[in-house]
């Protein structure tokens, strides 16, 4: 091949994949983020059987946030329904369970944002997030200043029971 072609063709590929690249940054979209820090909640756990977990057991919980600079504050309110057991109780500390989820983040004088998803869960029908894994769910909607919300919400639950919540809201 000439040195003309092979300069040809180096500059249509450069020229190729830097089209894919602008290409790919054009089409994501801006984003905003919003971080919440959680107090511990309150949790009410409704066990369909007594005595261990079982599918359809439900948690139900509130607590207050806020965010870091006092601007934004409320209340969360949430369920968590138990949908899929691990396969053999021998899985013992490790076992884990897969919750749907739906959270509702009252902003107090703004709105709500809604999120769900599914998550997670230690075997413990009143077990909380493990301390330090991050949980990523979807924001499915809101009202008030956050009519049509959407993007993802990424919750991380602290060691005293605390949780940070690292909202990517999609402008």
């Amino acid at each position: 091949m000439s040195i003309s072609r092979l300069g040809a063709a180096a500059a249509i590929a450069v020229a190729a994949v830097t089209g894919i690249a602008f290409s790919i940054s054009a089409s994501q979209p801006e984003s905003t983020h919003l971080i919440l820090e959680q107090a511990a909640p309150q949790l009410e756990a409704i066990a369909l059987q007594q005595g261990e977990s079982s599918l359809g057991d439900l948690l139900l919980f509130n607590a207050t946030f806020e965010a870091d600079d006092g601007s934004i504050n409320g209340i969360l309110t949430g369920s968590l329904l138990v949908v899929a057991m691990p396969d053999s109780p021998a899985e013992g500390a490790n076992s884990v369970q897969s919750r749907l989820t739906h959270l509702v983040f009252n902003v107090e004088g703004k709105g709500t944002i809604v999120v769900g998803g599914s998550a997670v869960y230690p075997v413990d029908s009143a077990a909380e997030m493990v301390a330090g894994q991050p949980q990523v769910r979807a924001i499915t909607g809101g009202t008030g200043e956050f009519i049509g919300a959407s993007g993802e919400l990424t919750s991380v639950r602290h060691e005293d029971g605390t949780y940070t919540h690292d909202f990517t809201l999609l402008n």
